[in-house]
């Protein structure tokens, strides 16, 4: 058997930056276990799976490096699967949908850029608790919380910037998201995505696509115009445009293919 591999750097404008994120094309007989085992070797925090069948409406599947698969929505990954189909292989298509566990995703390519409909969580505002303060180090000016994760922003980019989280205080709260953000202009914001309760081997993620999901909700309610822009404050990097669009938010941006290469007989482990 052999399996049609990439890596791709997702939200990205050429390689080194954005999100490195696995891509496995595979047939139908490729099982769980085989999944699990590539995703481990392969090495980026997430690889999607996509059966490579016929169509513009395709099964995608997540797996962490840690073997494990997502439940919920993985945004780099997802678009770097779109990178992949409408790049790479199927350069006459203008947008690709993919079956996943949370639903459907479409991509539709324009240009150098693509754009994906990802899931709408709105946050609701809470006290901030004080074991979250004293693990950023910092009092948030507004704390929101979604079914996954949290939002704390802050009054500036500086900020964000100087945030130093203890990582051992925020492991035992749970395996959710901390976006910390700040608006940087009349239609911009900075964040930064910590996560150390993700099985991904990362405590701050480069480049996240599904934040989103959460950030433009929040923000197009502060700021007036329809498209606004994003900088991840990573030590990689990201540049983002994001929305909404009916009860869906959308994110736009470029991919930069790092690797392409096959993987020969998965299904010889012992």
């Amino acid at each position: 058997m052999e399996l049609e591999t990439y890596q791709v750097h997702a939200f990205a404008s050429a390689p080194y930056s954005g999100n490195p994120a696995g891509v496995c094309l595979h047939g139908p007989s490729l099982d769980v276990d085989e999944m699990r085992a590539i995703a481990m070797d392969l090495g980026p925090s997430v690889t999607a799976f996509v059966e490579d069948a016929a169509g513009k409406r395709l099964p995608l599947r997540w797996f962490t490096r840690e073997g494990n698969e997502v439940q919920s929505f993985c945004g780099h990954a997802t678009f770097a699967a779109a990178h992949v189909m409408l790049r790479c292989r199927r350069q006459a298509l203008d947008a690709i949908e993919f079956e996943t566990i949370s639903g459907v995703r479409r991509v539709e390519a324009a240009g150098d850029e693509l754009t994906m409909q990802i899931p709408c969580w709105p946050a609701h505002k809470a006290p901030c608790p004080d074991e979250v303060s004293q693990a950023f180090g910092a009092e948030p000016s507004e704390f929101l919380l979604t079914g996954r994760d949290a939002l704390l922003v802050f009054p500036d980019e500086a900020a964000v910037a100087a945030l130093q989280p203890d990582f051992d205080l925020l492991r035992p709260l749970g395996s959710m998201g901390w976006i910390a953000c700040a608006q940087t202009g009349p239609a911009s914001i900075g964040f930064r995505f910590f996560c150390p309760g993700f099985d991904i081997g990362e405590d701050e993620d480069p480049a996240t696509g599904s934040a989103f999901s959460t950030l433009a909700p929040h923000w197009r309610q502060q700021m007036a115009a329809p498209v606004l822009t994003a900088r991840q404050m990573s030590a990689r990097g990201a540049e983002f445009e994001f929305g909404l669009a009916g009860d869906a938010a959308f994110v736009t941006g470029t991919c930069a293919t790092f690797l392409t290469g096959v993987i020969t007989q998965p299904g010889g482990m012992e």
